[in-house]
């Protein structure tokens, strides 16, 4: 009979031993290595083997319950799925347009959809990372945990626990390995998802690279001849029996890429969909006010034009927001937004704009959607070039017509002539451009005539789709700062002019950003343009232990200016609506106001210099030791600073009292950073440092109250 076995040593020797001996029979019985025993793990007190136990399980089970599948892990693996077959199809059409001779239009189309693959797996990625990252900390604490447990069945084996105990001890050790085999299963099913999402994103980053390279000979070739020239006679020997097949192929992808785009956009549609009721619904409304806005300012006019078809601006606006309310629209997207908001924006524009304006604003518009037809032909060269040639040609023609003899804008002001000087010269300028894109398409330089003339049209009606958009702005402006609530606020009903212009200033530049930077998108420019930014504004200027780029410097310029304006919206709205509705003691509302302007400063400076990148632990090393140099060299000054905001906060002097110093005696006018302001009763200013205010005699007539007496000879 084998007795117990005292330590672990002994047990592998015994093992060793039985191993050896055999039993003259051919099969052996397998017998499973001992468990290696983490080095540092302390056995769990045998008087605590029960409670532990229960601590251990109730553990195991959370971890068991995190671990399993789940509605998240299922719908990730749907996603990646989906993104794997649209990454397929979109190989295939890459390869199709890319064994052609696309334009740098079609190639910018070509690479949205799998920049925007890109973003989506890249998320995927990001939250499969997650849950592998924490899979894999549970798979550390289980093995810390049976660590513990192993330590402890040594232990209790040494000393001849009961039975009992070590059947526990045993038991849990069994539930640690079961969760550990189901954790470890589910990191493999996380890891392999990964694996197909990085396989996937270096699919997205091959397509983009042979795109990009194909973009770099096109540019590089622009002033290569790279179709037949007009007069060749080949050009008009095309297949016209397939052009129908070829006409609903680009018609189907176009449409299957809208699909697929919206289907993922679920969400986002619903809520561009109920926002476009809600603004039709405030447009339809509005409409009743309009009148009576005209009758109290007629230069509200033209502002209320725009409820006055409240469809067609809820579409022109709809239109507009869905650039910025879908992530990486499609080009199809964008096409398809601008061809519905094609009739509304003429409809809206011949309301706004003056008569002789119009025929450019339909010229426009048709130019856009002939241009919009054309595209669809990039499957048929030779025919999409003769359609070009027509476009450019009626286009020259048209603005021939419109700029002789002064069809275009008549005006009547000052500057008139100014402006007609400025219209004349963007009529040549624009007479040339698309000149120019005629003659290289008919000598055969498609590549340079598309991108000059095509993107040139696109800018227009950007243009005139933002103008249009601008001015439905101008109007839900006036109507938001006529109605309730805004117009219960004091600074809307004392300052409603400067609100309205200064927000009507806010939307006009951002209207200007936006046609920039789609006009550079529309001529082929955005990338190289981005490109260029970022790589001298990410250049750096090293010099010992200072590293700092352009991009620091505006980012810091930009937060610090940002920090201004907050402080001044902030002010302006307590000093016109929170301050008159109070009753608060003389000088408070100054006070506070300077305090907050000060914390909003002080607040907006350290953000710019995260924003710039500076460590603020070593900022807060480097600020006590500028501190100590500021504390002998701008002793005064920072001694002035405390002082104002001494007198700020406890209030001897505040801004209206009447005070008399050294002589001098006036009224407070002001409490600045370094000084306080006295305007004297000769109406001089009087600056005096508010150190002295604070530790010199200040006689100040009017402290507590208005009421003093004043002796006459």
């Amino acid at each position: 009979m084998i007795r117990a076995v005292p330590n672990s040593r002994a047990r592998s020797l015994l093992w060793v031993a039985l191993l050896l001996a055999g039993t003259g029979s051919s099969a052996r019985p397998q017998t499973p290595a001992p468990e290696a025993v983490a080095p540092g793990a302390k056995p769990i007190p045998l008087p605590e083997i029960a409670k532990k136990a229960e601590e251990a399980t109730s553990r195991l089970r959370e971890i068991e319950d995190r671990s399993a599948p789940d509605a998240r892990l299922a719908a990730l693996q749907e996603e990646l799925a989906a993104a794997a077959r649209e990454a397929e199809a979109q190989s295939d059409q890459t390869r199709r347009v890319l064994a052609g001779a696309p334009p740098l239009v079609v190639l910018d189309r070509l690479a949205e959809p799998w920049q925007a693959l890109r973003s989506r797996l890249s998320a995927l990625d990001e939250e499969l990372t997650r849950r592998a990252q924490e899979l894999e900390r549970q798979i550390d604490e289980l093995a810390r945990l049976r660590a513990v447990w192993l330590v402890s069945r040594d232990e209790a084996t040494s000393v001849q626990a009961p039975a009992a105990v070590r059947d526990r001890i045993s038991a849990t050790l069994a539930a640690i390995r079961a969760a550990r085999r189901i954790v470890e299963q589910r990191r493999a099913e996380v890891l392999a998802l990964q694996d197909r999402a990085a396989q996937e994103r270096a699919r997205c980053r091959e397509s983009l690279e042979q795109i990009a390279k194909l973009r770099r000979t096109i540019v590089g070739s622009l002033l290569v001849r790279d179709s037949l020239p007009l007069w060749n006679p080949q050009l008009y020997a095309m297949p016209w029996r397939s052009l129908p097949a070829d006409l609903r192929r680009a018609i189907g992808a176009e449409l299957g890429a809208l699909r697929a785009y919206f289907g993922r956009q679920s969400a986002r549609l619903f809520v561009h969909g109920a926002g476009f009721l809600m603004l039709l619904a405030l447009l339809r409304r509005g409409r009743r006010r309009a009148a009576g806005w005209v009758q109290q300012d007629h230069r509200l006019a033209r502002m209320a034009e725009v409820f006055q078809v409240p469809f067609s601006s809820a579409v022109v606006l709809g239109a507009a927001a869905a650039f910025w309310l879908y992530p990486e629209p499609p080009g199809a997207l964008r096409q398809a937004a601008g061809l519905v908001a094609l009739v509304p924006t003429v409809r809206l524009l011949r309301r706004l704009l003056d008569p002789p304006l119009l025929p450019s604003v339909y010229a426009l518009a048709a130019f856009f959607l002939a241009d919009r037809a054309r595209s669809l032909l990039a499957a048929a060269p030779l025919l999409e070039q003769l359609l070009f040639l027509l476009e450019m040609l009626a286009a020259v023609v048209v603005l021939a017509w419109l700029g002789r003899g002064g069809r275009l804008p008549l005006l009547s002001a000052p500057r008139a002539q100014l402006w007609l000087r400025a219209v004349g010269g963007v009529t040549r300028l624009v007479l040339v451009v698309l000149g120019t894109g005629l003659a290289g398409g008919a000598l055969g330089y498609m590549q340079l005539a598309r991108l000059v003339g095509t993107g040139l049209l696109a800018a227009g009606y950007l243009a005139i789709s933002l103008f249009a958009a601008v001015r439905v702005g101008d109007g839900l402006i006036a109507y938001g700062l006529r109605a309730r609530p805004a117009s219960y606020l004091r600074l809307v009903h004392r300052h409603r002019p400067l609100v309205e212009q200064r927000a009507r200033r806010a939307l006009r530049v951002a209207a200007i950003a936006v046609w920039a930077l789609g006009s550079l998108s529309s001529l082929g420019a955005l990338e190289p343009a981005r490109a260029t930014a970022s790589a001298v504004l990410a250049y750096r200027f090293s010099r010992g232990a200072l590293s700092i780029s352009p991009g620091d410097i505006v980012a810091f310029g930009v937060t610090v200016w940002l920090a201004f304006l907050l402080s001044r919206f902030v002010r302006f709205t307590l000093e016109e609506d929170v301050y008159p509705r109070l009753s608060l003691a003389r000088g408070v509302p100054y006070a506070f106001s300077s305090i907050v302007h000060y914390a909003i400063l002080l607040l907006g400076f350290v953000v710019a210099l995260a924003a710039m990148g500076i460590d603020l632990s070593r900022f807060a090393i480097l600020a006590g030791a500028f501190g100590v140099g500021i504390g002998f060299g701008l002793q005064s000054i920072v001694n002035n600073f405390v002082s104002g905001l001494i007198l700020l906060i406890e209030r001897p002097i505040k801004v209206g009292d009447w005070v008399v110093i050294g002589g001098e005696q006036g009224n407070v006018r002001r409490v600045s950073v370094r000084s306080t302001e006295i305007e004297t009763f000769d109406k001089a200013s009087l600056i005096v440092p508010n150190a002295e205010l604070i530790s010199s005699r200040v006689l100040n007539w009017t402290h507590r109250n208005t009421l003093g007496r004043i002796i006459l000879n």
